[in-house]
C-alpha cells in the first residue's frame, strides 16, 4: 500500500483494517531474543507459509526500529521516495540532495509485520543491510537486466529475502510481461495486470494449479538452497559471461506429445461474424528455461469445428521440469482479426500421461462447455528414452522442423535489433547441424555393435574388443593417444563388421572434434551478439518509439524481443552442453580403451 494521506486517515484506514479483516489480518510481529541485534537479517525468520494460511498481509512503509513506543507520539516520518528500483535511479540522476519526508502514522505502520517496504540500491549492500522481512520492489526493465547482467547474483539474492517485479510503466495498455523471465530466476512476486486476458495471464495461472491451487508454490531446491546448483546459461536471461555453475537440474525428461483431434470447438468470441465454420490448428507452447522455450504447431484442418483430426505427433526435452509450463492453444487459421479459440495452460509436473481430454478454457479462463483437446502423453527420462525407428523420408521432414524451430525469431519491428537476431541465424542453424552429426554418428556406432540406442560409447568400446577377442585379433587395432585426440592405428585387415564398427568410432570421434573446434568459434559469436542486444535491451523503449512503433504493435515488440532473447540463450546454451557432451565422449573412448587393452603409450 501507497501511503498519500493525512494522519488522521491513515489511523482511520488502520482501524478499518482490524474491523473488516478481523482475525484474517496478519499482525504477529517477530520475537527476537534480547542479546540480539535487531538489524542482523539472519536473525529474523519469517513465518511459514502454513502460519499464512487463510491470511491478509500488509505490505507498506514502516516506521523505523529506533521509534520506540515510548515516544509520546503517534506518528514518525519517513522518507518519501519510490520503491522501484528502476524508478529509485531515475530519480537519483535529478536530484538526490533533494529527498521529501512524510508522516506515517503509527497505528498503521504497526499493521506491516513482515512485508516492509524498503529499496534495493546493489547486491553488496542488500546481502550485507537488508533484513529479511524487508521487500524490494524492481521495475520489469531493471528485473530484466539484473538478470541478463548478474543472474547469479539475483538468484543468489532471491534465496535470502523476498523480490516483487511490477511492468514497467510503459506498458500503458495494461499489457502484461511474462511471469516465467522473473520466475527462472526465483523472483517470489511478479505483478499482473489482472484486467487484461492474454498469454502471461494464462502462464501466470497456470503456475499456481499445483498445490491444490492455494496459492503457494514452493520454488525448486535449487533456486532455494545454497546447497545446489544450476547451470549459469540455464538462466531465463542469464549472462553467457558467467562462468560459475548456479544451476543444477535433476535428470532431464523427453515429452511426448500427439494431438490427435479436437472436439466441438466454438467460433473464436470476438471474431467479426463471417462464416458458419473454422479452420482449426493447435499451438503447443513450453514455458521455462531458454533452452526448454519451444512452440510447435499442427497443420490447419479446415472448416471443421466438431471434430477436426490432426494425428501429429512433438518431442520436448525439457531440461527443468520444476519450472516448466505446457500451454495447449487452438486458434482459428481463417479469422484475420480475432484467432484464439481456447487454450489450457499447467505445470509440466502436473501433467498426466496416457490418453487425456484437455478442457479447454476461454480467453477470460471459464471452462468451454464440451470443448476438449485429445491428446496422448508419455514422458521419459532422458537417460530412459528409447528414439523408434523411423522411414528416411520422415526423419528428414522431423529434422527440417526441428532446424527451422531453433532460430524462429520474431520480429521486433526495429531494424537494428532485427539485423541482430538475423545475424545468429546461420551459426544457430550451422550448430544445430555439427549437434545432429554427433548425434547421428552415435546412433551408428551403437547400429554397428548391435547395441540399444541408448547405448554409451563405452559400452560400445567393450563390444568391438570383445569381438577382436573372438576373432584372435587382440593386438590388430590399437588407440593412441595423439593431443587428447584418440588416433587409431591398424597392424592387420579386419573383418568386415569389426572393421564397420571401428570405423563408426572414428567418425564419432571425427564428429565429435568438429562439434568442439567449430562449436567454440560459434559460441564465441553468439555471445558477442548476446552482449550487444543485452546493452540494447537497456533502451528497447526508446528505441521503438523512435521506430514510430506504439501501441499494441508496442507491447508485441516487447514481448517478440523477450521470446527471441531466451531463444538465443537457450540454443547457446544447448551448444555449450553439446560441446561439454562431446568432450566427454573423447574422455569415455579413452576410459574404456584402456580399460580393454586397446589402448597404448604416445611416442615421446
Amino acid at each position: 500500500m501507497e501511503i498519500q494521506c493525512s494522519i488522521s486517515q491513515q489511523e482511520r484506514i488502520a482501524q478499518l483494517l482490524i474491523e473488516i479483516f478481523g482475525e484474517k489480518l496478519f499482525l504477529n510481529h517477530v520475537s527476537l531474543p534480547v542479546d540480539v541485534n535487531i538489524a542482523s537479517s539472519k536473525y529474523r525468520p519469517l513465518p511459514s507459509p502454513n502460519d499464512l494460511h487463510g491470511k491478509i498481509i500488509i505490505k507498506s512503509k514502516k516506521l523505523p526500529p529506533g521509534f520506540s513506543n515510548d515516544f509520546n507520539t503517534d506518528y514518525g516520518e519517513i522518507i518519501d521516495e519510490e520503491d522501484c528500483y528502476e524508478d529509485n535511479k531515475r530519480r537519483s540522476k535529478k536530484d538526490l540532495s533533494n529527498k521529501k519526508h512524510r508522516k506515517l502514522s503509527r497505528a498503521f505502520s504497526d499493521l506491516v509485520c513482515v512485508l516492509r517496504s524498503a529499496q534495493f540500491e546493489d547486491f553488496n549492500t542488500a546481502f550485507n543491510e537488508q533484513q529479511s522481512d524487508q521487500v524490494c520492489t524492481f521495475s520489469e526493465n531493471a528485473a530484466l537486466r539484473l538478470a541478463t547482467s548478474d543472474a547469479e547474483e539475483f538468484i543468489n539474492y532471491n534465496k535470502l529475502f523476498i523480490s516483487r517485479v511490477t511492468p514497467g510503466t510503459w506498458r500503458v495498455d495494461s499489457s502484461n510481461l511474462n511471469p516465467q523471465d522473473f520466475w527462472n530466476v526465483g523472483c517470489q512476486m511478479v505483478s499482473m495486470n489482472y484486467q487484461t486476458s492474454g498469454k502471461f495471464m494464462d502462464v501466470y495461472f497456470g503456475r499456481f494449479l499445483s498445490n491444490g491451487g492455494c496459492g503457494y508454490v514452493l520454488k525448486p531446491s535449487y533456486l532455494r538452497s545454497d546447497n545446489t546448483s544450476m547451470s549459469a546459461t540455464s538462466s531465463p536471461i542469464a549472462s553467457s559471461r558467467l562462468s560459475s555453475n548456479v544451476y543444477s537440474s535433476n535428470t532431464p525428461q523427453i515429452l511426448h506429445i500427439k494431438i490427435i483431434s479436437a472436439l466441438h470447438l466454438p467460433r473464436p468470441e470476438q471474431a467479426e461474424l463471417k462464416a458458419n465454420s473454422i479452420d482449426p490448428y493447435v499451438v503447443v507452447q513450453i514455458f521455462g528455461v531458454p533452452r526448454d522455450t519451444d512452440e510447435v504447431r499442427t497443420k490447419t484442418i479446415y472448416h471443421n469445428s466438431e471434430n477436426p483430426q490432426f494425428n501429429e505427433a512433438f518431442e520436448f526435452e525439457i531440461a527443468f521440469p520444476e519450472l516448466a509450463l505446457v500451454r495447449f492453444v487452438v486458434l482459428d487459421d481463417d479469422s484475420l482479426d480475432y484467432d484464439f479459440i481456447g487454450q489450457y495452460t499447467l505445470p509440466f509436473e502436473c501433467i498426466q500421461t496416457g490418453y487425456r481430454h484437455v478442457h479447454l478454457h476461454n480467453i477470460g479462463g471459464d471452462l468451454i462447455a464440451n470443448a476438449y483437446l485429445f491428446v496422448h502423453i508419455v514422458i521419459n527420462s532422458k537417460s530412459l528414452a528409447i528414439k523408434p525407428r523411423r522411414s528416411l523420408s520422415r526423419y528428414h521432414r522431423s529434422l527440417m522442423r526441428r532446424k527451422l524451430r531453433i532460430a524462429s525469431f520474431r520480429s521486433v519491428y526495429n531494424k537494428q535489433i532485427d539485423d541482430l537476431f538475423k545475424s545468429v541465424i546461420q551459426p544457430l542453424e550451422t550448430a544445430f547441424e555439427y549437434r545432429h552429426a554427433v548425434e547421428q554418428s552415435l546412433y551408428g556406432l551403437n547400429e554397428m555393435c548391435g547395441l540399444p540406442e541408448i547405448s554409451n560409447v563405452k559400452q560400445c568400446v567393450r563390444k568391438i574388443a570383445s569381438r577382436l577377442q573372438k576373432a584372435n585379433l587382440t593386438g590388430a587395432v590399437a588407440i593412441r593417444n595423439q593431443s587428447d585426440i584418440p588416433i587409431f592405428e591398424y597392424s592387420t585387415t579386419l573383418p568386415e563388421l569389426s572393421r564397420q564398427s571401428v570405423v563408426a568410432l572414428e567418425e564419432v570421434i571425427n564428429q565429435c572434434r568438429a562439434l568442439i573446434y567449430n562449436g567454440t568459434i560459434i559460441h564465441k559469436k553468439l555471445v558477442n551478439v548476446q552482449t550487444e542486444i543485452s546493452e540494447l535491451s537497456k533502451d528497447i523503449p526508446r528505441l521503438l518509439e523512435t521506430s514510430g512503433v506504439r501501441g499494441k504493435k508496442f507491447t508485441k515488440a516487447i514481448d517478440n524481443f523477450s521470446y527471441n532473447l531466451a531463444l538465443l540463450h537457450g540454443q547457446t546454451d544447448l551448444l555449450n552442453k553439446a560441446k561439454q557432451d562431446a568432450n566427454i565422449t573423447i574422455q569415455q573412448i579413452f576410459e574404456a580403451a584402456e580399460t580393454t587393452n586397446l589402448l597404448v603409450e604416445s611416442d615421446q
